[in-house]
């Protein structure tokens, strides 16, 4: 018997997943971890390693609510924000120039866990369906 999802936003998608047997919710949650491990490791990886500060305050935090699983991969490095992103040309009070900090966007943790969640919806969508679901709709973040 198949059975027909059809997703309009994230929520809904989120919710349908939530109604899923448990052991397809098991895999998705093998996924989702995964998927958080790689993000963190891709992320501290392509972070200098002069002092090791940035790769030291790569974290994850999982929540779980009713169902629900949400793990979130933060940087807590403050200077993450500049390294990522890069700086305008600086100067020192008296006037020496520091030069611009280039940015490394495609080392970011937000370019990464973007791929990663692609990734992730991909293995999903073929988790479901190889349980006889059919999917339609766009299932991006």
């Amino acid at each position: 018997m198949a059975v027909r999802m059809t997703w309009i936003k994230k929520q809904e998608f989120e919710l349908d997943l939530q109604a899923l047997p448990k052991v397809l919710q098991d895999a998705a949650r093998e996924m989702l971890q995964t998927a958080a491990d790689n993000t963190q490791r891709k992320t501290k990886a392509g972070y200098p390693v002069k002092t090791g500060f940035m790769r030291d305050h790569v974290n994850q935090y999982t929540e779980e609510d009713t169902g629900k699983l949400t793990i979130r991969v933060k940087s807590e490095s403050p200077a993450a924000h500049l390294w990522e992103h890069g700086t305008v040309v600086r100067e020192t009070k008296k006037g020496a120039n520091r030069g611009q900090v280039q940015p490394h966007v495609e080392h970011s943790i937000h370019a990464i866990g973007d791929a990663e969640r692609e990734l992730l919806n991909a293995k999903l969508a073929t988790l479901i369906e190889s349980h006889g679901f059919t999917l339609s709709g766009h299932t991006a973040a």
